[in-house]
């Protein structure tokens, strides 16, 4: 869909573009994007029948539901996705797919990434709830964990990667 279009979607909705220095959950660009592309070692366990539809929608549990035909949780975009976004963007699906959202991770809202439909690892949860709470989190992560020398997002996944495997 062309940006403008995808505007008349997207502000009656509440959504707000950010300038490239904005911060969502006062993270910037850089961290909020990788933040939020860590989710992909995040097993959400999603199916779909033959048809493209989600399982847990036909049962009324599903979270991808909300998303047809709008905008869903997306409230912030960074100035620099919005072409991106807008291109992914269909009228009468919004950004679900047969296989699920189009968006990629790091341009889902906190609120996309957060539903599961079923239990999560402890580390997923964890992480999640890092998102969730933006840069004060990984403040604090970056002082508990001494990451001095090799920044916050590296040693977070590292340890997302060794605690996933068990």
């Amino acid at each position: 869909m062309e940006t403008l279009e995808f505007l008349k979607h997207f502000f009656p909705n509440g959504g707000t573009i950010l300038p490239d220095s904005g911060h969502v959950r006062s993270t910037g660009y850089k961290t909020h994007h990788a933040l939020n592309g860590l989710t992909r070692y995040i097993d959400y366990k999603c199916e779909f029948t033959p048809s493209g539809n989600c399982k847990k929608r036909e049962d009324k549990t599903c979270c991808c539901g909300g998303c047809y035909h709008r905008c869903g949780y997306l409230e912030n975009i960074f100035y620099k996705d919005l072409e991106k976004i807008a291109a992914l963007f269909k009228e009468k699906t919004g950004f679900w797919s047969e296989k699920g959202c189009t968006l990629p991770r790091e341009m889902r809202s906190t609120t996309c990434l957060g539903m599961h439909c079923t239990t999560l690892k402890e580390p997923e949860r964890q992480l999640l709830a890092l998102i969730g709470k933006g840069e004060i989190a990984l403040e604090m992560y970056y002082t508990f964990f001494d990451c001095a020398g090799q920044g916050v997002i590296p040693h977070l996944e590292n340890r997302l990667k060794k605690r996933l495997k068990k």
